[in-house]
């Protein structure tokens, strides 16, 4: 870990190597690193700890630095990850620990309408290692591209409350400031008194490294008040509410026992201007390689595969479509007359070894317990960088999919319960940032499971053209072409290019005694608190190319009242969300991400 090197004495040097191993699991459990994980089993479901205001006041120091994690499915640590340390100056810590590292995900900070959040950032990136963390800039007119992007050594980081209605000016809300490596900055958030209820996030900002930031792990939950957008019937019924980070990570090889956090979008950033002649391929010599930067510190025999282009800039080149969908999952054809063997998909291989996992609250496919027939509040919060969560709840005991009752949506409470557009209310789409709350009823037997489902009957496979390498023992990995392909019942969602994967999220097992059920049903009132009688004015953020151009105050008189859709165009780029009214329609279309 960076830090400040000092004169000791050799008596101490001496003692420091007799107790190393020690003392460096001694401090991995002090700073809230679980202990060596069953990697085959279900983790009890366990939310993120939360820092919280005191006497009106949240005062926490946030320290970004490369680091390590325990994730439930790998053995060993898991590296080059970056995740925020935290103590806290004033306020509490909901497991009794004022500081702590290695948090993934980030500590959730709760503060109270009319209080002031206090964040300094302190930031620790540098000295890094990691080899495929980037900054994806282009390349000046008339220079040479690179065959790979520079690592990042060191690297600058500033901090963003998303969707929180405060100023941007000075030390507030300001996403163009850059904290540099060594250096600090002090964030003065103050929380409107009328500010809605609800749940939000903070994370890394810093433009063009923003996605990359946020997939290491620079991102965390706030809360205003509560997460449910204090909604007078879960007060009066007292409804437990339980919030759920969605987040997704990758980790190549992890079935034979890496432990190595690797960037999705690597190979979209390595450059093949200029494609393979002859057998470069087939012997290994062609430069760059799409491979994860640790391929071969996998086993002699490892394969992988990714979706192949070379040549100028084209729309024919869909690099990065399958980023998202475990290798396990993805069928890789020969070309023929390449002299190549197959790959054949293995949906057999127990989720838990896939390379690509989605997570809730940094678990995978954990367990909670409820009893039956209790009714809860569950917020999801998509906190990922650029991923899409098709989500479908099943009572498993019958296969039967209830329709998904939303309550409130990024923060706001809705005026009444809706149900989503999706596939007549049994699925809920959850674009990247966005955060819903919906009720949810424990069945009165079996579990109550929370997934990413397959797509049905009518869906085709979807497949591009693709390159498998296989690590031969040598510093020069034999590739060939083919074709990649995925089927339906392995895709949860195709958002017009990237595709995301079938996945269970986590598993509501029965617990003893019988719950509390409460109705929530279609058109429902809720009688919460309204945009009209909360807040006057909702911020809205427009950018191009991930820079802000313009912040529009917008009064929306009836966007708790009415559900949002939101749509990625596959052939714009553009998301538009689509807010219905009585009467009309207001499109707005902004870049995605934003």
């Amino acid at each position: 870990m960076p830090g400040t090197f000092r004169t000791i004495p050799a008596f101490a040097v001496a003692l420091a190597i007799l107790v190393a191993a020690g003392v460096s699991a001694l401090r991995i459990e002090a700073q809230g690193m679980p202990a060596v994980p069953d990697v085959a089993a279900h983790p009890d479901f366990a939310e993120p700890v939360i820092l919280a205001s005191k006497d009106g006041v949240l005062e926490v120091t946030l320290t970004p630095r490369q680091s390590t994690a325990r994730l439930n499915t790998v053995a060993k640590p898991v590296k080059n990850m970056l995740l925020f340390d935290y103590s806290v100056e004033r306020g509490t810590a909901s497991n009794g620990q004022m500081s702590a590292g290695h948090q993934y995900p980030a500590p959730t900070l709760q503060v109270q309408p009319g209080e002031r959040l206090i964040v300094h950032v302190n930031n620790e990136l540098r000295n890094l290692t990691i080899p495929d963390f980037y900054d994806p800039k282009y390349t000046p007119k008339g220079q040479t591209v690179p065959l790979y992007p520079a690592m990042m050594t060191s690297a600058p980081v500033n901090l963003h409350v998303h969707g929180a209605h405060v100023s941007p000016r000075g030390n507030a809300d300001n996403v163009l400031l850059h904290i540099d490596a060594g250096m600090s900055n002090t964030y003065v958030y103050d929380i409107p008194k009328n500010m809605t209820p609800g749940t939000y996030w903070y994370h890394s900002h810093l433009h063009t490294l923003t996605a990359s930031q946020t997939y290491y792990g620079l991102a965390g939950m706030l809360l205003v008040g509560r997460a449910d957008s204090e909604i007078p019937l879960v007060t009066q019924n007292k409804i437990p509410i339980r919030t759920m980070l969605l987040q997704y990570n990758t980790v190549f090889d992890r079935m034979g026992g890496l432990a190595q956090m690797t960037n999705p979008n690597w190979p979209q950033w390595v450059s093949t201007l200029t494609p393979p002649k002859g057998n470069e391929l087939a012997g290994g010599t062609y430069r760059p390689s799409l491979a994860p930067v640790n391929f071969l510190d996998s086993k002699k025999g490892t394969q992988w595969a990714t979706v192949w282009y070379s040549g100028p800039l084209s729309i024919n080149n869909m690099r990065g479509r399958l980023q998202f969908v475990p290798t396990n999952l993805q069928r890789f054809t020969a070309a023929a007359g390449s002299g190549g063997a197959n790959m054949d998909a293995d949906p057999a291989l127990p989720d838990y070894e896939r390379d690509v996992q989605f997570t809730v609250n940094g678990l995978f496919e954990p367990s909670l317990k409820v009893k039956p027939g209790q009714t809860e509040i569950w917020v999801l919060a998509n906190v990922s960088d650029i991923a899409y969560m098709n989500v479908e709840l099943t009572e498993t005991a019958t296969g039967y999919h209830p329709k998904i009752a939303i309550v409130g949506q990024d923060g706001l409470a809705y005026g009444e319960v809706h149900y989503p557009h999706e596939q007549d209310g049994t699925q809920l789409l959850i674009p990247p940032a966005t955060r819903f709350a919906i009720a949810v009823t424990m069945p009165a037997k079996g579990s109550l499971r929370l997934s990413l489902p397959g797509l049905g009957s009518g869906a085709r496979t979807l497949s591009a053209p693709g390159v498998l390498y296989t690590n031969n023992g040598t510093p020069n990995p034999p590739a060939r072409l083919g074709t990649l392909s995925v089927v339906p019942s392995a895709i949860s969602y195709a958002d017009g290019f990237f595709i995301f994967p079938s996945q269970t999220l986590l598993d509501a097992d029965p617990a003893d005694g019988q719950g509390v059920t409460t109705a929530f049903n279609p058109g429902q009132k809720l009688d919460a608190p309204t945009v009209d009688q909360a807040v006057s004015a909702k911020i809205l953020h427009l950018r191009v190319h991930r820079q802000p151009i313009l912040r529009l105050e917008l009064l929306q008189r009836d966007l708790a009242e009415r559900p949002c859709r939101q749509r990625r165009h596959a052939q714009s780029g553009f998301r538009a969300a689509v807010y219905p009214r009585v009467g009309r329609r207001e499109r707005l279309r902004a870049p995605w991400p934003v």
